[in-house]
């Protein structure tokens, strides 16, 4: 079985040996594919002279010229499509994988069908720059549900880290390219395999997730949005941000969906989802609380329920 670790990195010099030290020390032989998204400090000379790793180095983002998380991981899976491999992790520049994690993931793929489309994933333990322990799991700290598994649930939140996700070439061909919609390569991910594939799950925290300065998303506690200390205005204004983008990422969801071959039930979904903004108030609600979004009687159901009240979207077209 052959396993490729995809890449993306931005201006990562500093926590890049960690990484690459962590691949190195697996019990199983990886290639690493790996592209530069624009960098402006020293990571690409970081990378390339670090020994012991079989990279692939795809063609950079122009240095200043960051397209972003998503984007990048776009191309690098376009490429990874092209070579043999027939499994698929994701890594971020400033984590430290376990080293039995590819092994530890690779043996939940083995004497399974491998044309089935899979994604595998685990929980992380949460540490700071200096690789403090701030947190054992993950999914406790920040509430999630690793088991969420239902299309419904991942039109409107995302419970797979892209760094702790291992895919197959089954489900990459699928998924591949990412809609120019996408909030992000995971979400994006685990939304296809939802409905044309299988979620599983791994315990074990596999890799220490390091928060800083300069992550680009990173972990907050489930109750930090909460804090009165923090802006609260602000906060809400960046939800309703995402909280649109759900629509186009919808949008782009359903083309890929239809061009995989989902089932019709899963098109209509997204179709009764895409017509949420353009109902009445009281028919918006009935529809959003139908659909099953969130878990009914949480605190999560209803900030999302107030979102669909109060929001405003332009409704995107689905063609």
């Amino acid at each position: 079985m052959k396993i490729a670790v995809l890449l993306s990195t931005y201006n990562g010099a500093l926590w890049l040996p960690q990484l690459l030290s962590s691949l190195c020390a697996q019990t199983l032989s990886v290639q690493l594919i790996w592209r530069d998204d624009g960098s402006k400090d020293d990571t690409v000379t970081v990378m390339r002279q670090f020994r012991g790793l079989d990279l692939v180095e795809l063609a950079h983002g122009e240095r200043g010229c960051n397209q972003g998380a998503c984007a990048s991981f776009g191309v690098i899976m376009d490429y990874a499509l092209t070579t043999d491999s027939d499994l698929f992790f994701f890594a971020d520049q400033d984590d430290i994988w376990a080293p039995t994690k590819v092994a530890d993931v690779v043996e939940c793929f083995v004497s399974r069908d491998p044309e089935m489309p899979r994604l595998v994933h685990h929980d992380l333990r949460v540490v700071n720059a200096q690789r403090e322990t701030t947190a054992e799991s993950l999914w406790r700290y920040m509430r999630l549900n690793p088991r969420q598994s239902s299309l419904a649930q991942f039109l409107t939140r995302n419970s797979v880290t892209g760094c702790a996700m291992t895919i197959n070439r089954s489900l990459l061909e699928k998924v591949t390219p990412i809609g120019s919609g996408a909030i992000m390569h995971d979400w994006w991910i685990a939304a296809i395999a939802s409905a044309v594939g299988s979620i599983d799950v791994l315990p074990s925290p596999l890799v220490d997730y390091r928060q800083h300065d300069d992550n680009t998303i990173g972990a907050k506690g489930f109750w930090a949005g909460l804090n009165p200390f923090t802006n609260w205005f602000q906060g809400w204004r960046r939800g309703n941000e995402e909280y649109r983008s759900l629509f186009y990422q919808a949008r782009d969801l359903r083309k890929a969906l239809i061009a995989a071959d989902a089932d019709q039930i899963s098109i209509d979904l997204i179709d009764r989802f895409l017509s949420l903004p353009s109902l009445p108030l009281a028919a918006r609600l009935q529809r959003a609380n139908s659909l099953e979004l969130r878990d009914r009687g949480t605190l999560l159901w209803a900030v999302a329920m107030l979102r669909f009240a109060t929001t405003s979207v332009d409704t995107p077209r689905n063609r």
